[in-house]
């Protein structure tokens, strides 16, 4: 008998960018047993199974496009309605739940929109009375493998799992995961449950999601919503006292040349110099308005003259820009003491133009190099946001994205033109057809007009033109600042951190773990800050241009192998996985 070759792999969850050459496998998170059986007879095969999968993005692919949120969305009924055997329907719908999964946490980047992935496994649970029940086993499955799963696909996963619970009543099986209460707080499962429960807490009330957990994890639940009293008592310390009376100033609501008229002869922008008086205004600006966004926004505006002048570079004095110092405040003033506020609060600065992304890169590598100007842990970052938090991989992203959708608005901008014009020089040609068809006719009449039509439009294509030749400037530009910003946050972080991470690089090139399970060992912090400079790199490689692209790579020059490996391979694409063996 001729032995049967068939791939070999390992049970294990791994989202590679690169799949393996045996690709049916790739989606594959449940046991063999529960998707296809065990190739006894009238069992799926491997073929069976790679076609379905196939089958399923296929219909995601076809039916995503401009997708609007109606009573079902056309995907989710095609989903409910494939043409799968029904002698195993729960082994198609656990199928199903896998390839969405599998779709949705692939890397760099998934097919769609990750909210595309949320909408459909929501109106997926609506339809098919069952498909909760399989979707839940899905997910208590990676929960249990969490340990193997590359950081972005946890924090891509954490932000589905918050957005299902807040539309369906926060309602879960919270009582089969208690036992992360008495895990470490860097434990790999307790830092995903602590980012689920982080995230349910911006989507909806805090007492309502507390109220929503049992008992024994309500020591997941952040502290409630405040301002960060360590921060500010250090600021006010640092200040020399000036940080009390700016917050006088902004309760009088002073203006901002009278604040700094006010700075230069009381003698505290010698004694503080100009980052430290910039971080006195802006932590006492978002003191005094912390009841709402707008109440930031009102108070940032009325200072932005002096926040300006305080951080400008000065060419004259020799002296850089330091508005990279409103980012540390913004981010400090909120730093583990409130859900999502560090990040709006800097979001408001980008929005205002106040700082660039590039100043939130200055702000990664400082905070880095200067490891007691920030905290430590998730919770007790009493110092401000330290590189591991999720308050730092948030507002690192949103620097970048935020320039990567100004791009994407441009072009789309360029791209409506350039219909425009191809429409109207359609609509000439035809019109030329006509002119040429009615004077062979001897419809002289009709040819004239046809003729007039033609130069109106003319005109129109000539307008037309100039408008696109002026939108394509701005898209230059904007690709251009994308390139700046992505390549000087990836190039913060390798200098930052390549000199390291030697130890937590060696650590990760390792054999996997035999337990990552609920008795795994705890993620230490420097695994976690190379997590998410690996995640950081992979995701925004495609932006980098081709000057940061050396920079990096001068900059992994001095660092350890293990190190280079792996930033190298995240900058540059090339992800190593384990060979697929032979078994007969």
């Amino acid at each position: 008998m001729v032995p049967r070759l068939v791939p070999h792999y390992e049970y294990e969850l791994t989202f590679s960018p690169v799949y393996p050459v045996f690709t049916l496998y790739r989606r594959r998170i449940l046991p063999q047993e529960q998707t296809e059986g065990l190739w006894d007879a009238g069992d799926w095969g491997p073929l069976e199974r790679f076609v379905t999968e196939e089958y399923i993005a296929d219909t995601l692919w076809a039916f995503e496009p401009g997708f609007r949120r109606e009573t079902t969305i056309p995907a989710a009924d095609q989903m409910g309605t494939l043409p799968l055997p029904a002698d195993h329907p729960e082994r198609c719908q656990f199928l199903v739940a896998e390839t969405l999964f599998g779709e949705m946490l692939a890397l760099p980047r998934p097919a769609h929109e990750a909210v595309f992935y949320h909408i459909v496994i929501q109106d997926l649970c609506k339809a098919i009375p069952s498909f909760p029940k399989m979707m839940a086993k899905v997910v208590g499955q990676m929960f249990r493998q969490i340990g193997r799963m590359e950081f972005e696909a946890r924090e891509r996963l954490a932000d589905w799992m918050a957005h299902h619970l807040s539309c369906f009543d926060l309602a879960w099986p919270w009582q089969s995961w208690v036992h992360v209460a008495d895990q470490p707080s860097n434990h790999p499962q307790r830092t995903f449950c602590n980012s689920v429960v982080r995230r349910l807490c911006r989507l909806s009330y805090y007492d309502r999601v507390k109220e929503s957990l049992p008992d024994e994890l309500h020591c997941l639940v952040p502290n409630t919503p405040a301002l960060n009293p360590d921060y500010i008592l250090e600021t006010l310390n640092g200040s020399s006292g000036a940080l009390r009376d700016l917050q006088a100033f902004m309760k009088e609501k002073k203006p901002a040349g009278e604040v700094m008229e006010w700075l230069k002869t009381s003698g505290k922008l010698d004694a503080l110099g100009r980052a430290g008086a910039a971080k006195a205004l802006t932590v006492a600006a978002l003191q005094h308005g912390q009841k709402c966004i707008t109440h930031h926004n009102v108070l940032l505006k009325r200072y932005e003259s002096a926040l300006v002048e305080l951080t400008k570079s000065d060419a004259e004095a020799g002296e850089d820009g330091c508005a990279d110092v409103m980012v540390a405040a913004a981010a400090g003033v909120w730093a583990g003491a409130h859900p999502h506020m560090a990040v709006t609060a800097v979001s408001r600065l980008l929005e205002l133009g106040l700082v660039t992304p590039n100043d939130v890169a200055t702000w990664v590598q400082k905070s880095i190099d200067d490891e007691t100007a920030a905290g430590t842990d998730e919770d007790g970052a009493s110092r401000g946001v330290a590189w591991g938090t999720a308050d730092a991989w948030d507002i690192a992203c949103l620097a970048v994205e935020t320039v990567a959708a100004d791009r994407e608005d441009r072009e789309w901008r360029a791209n409506s033109v350039k219909r425009k014009v191809d429409a109207a020089e359609a609509q000439a040609a035809r019109a030329a057809a006509d002119a040429d068809r009615a004077a062979s006719q001897g419809r002289h009449v009709d040819a004239g007009r046809a003729k007039e039509a033609i130069g109106r439009i003319e005109g129109k294509i000539a307008k037309l033109r100039a408008e696109m030749d002026d939108a394509a400037l701005p898209v230059e530009h904007a690709s251009a600042q994308l390139a700046d910003s992505a390549g000087a946050l990836c190039l913060a972080l390798v200098k930052s951190l390549a000199p390291k991470l030697g130890d937590a690089a060696a650590a990760a090139a390792g054999p996997t773990p035999a337990e990552v399970g609920k008795d795994a060992e705890p993620e230490p912090r420097d695994a976690r800050a190379l997590a998410m400079c690996v995640a950081a790199l992979r995701r925004f490689r495609s932006y980098v241009g081709a000057e940061y692209e050396g920079k990096v790579r001068e900059a992994l020059g001095g660092a350890s192998t293990e190190v280079a490996t792996a930033l190298g391979e995240a900058m540059s694409g090339r992800v190593g996985f384990s060979g697929a063996g032979m078994i007969e």
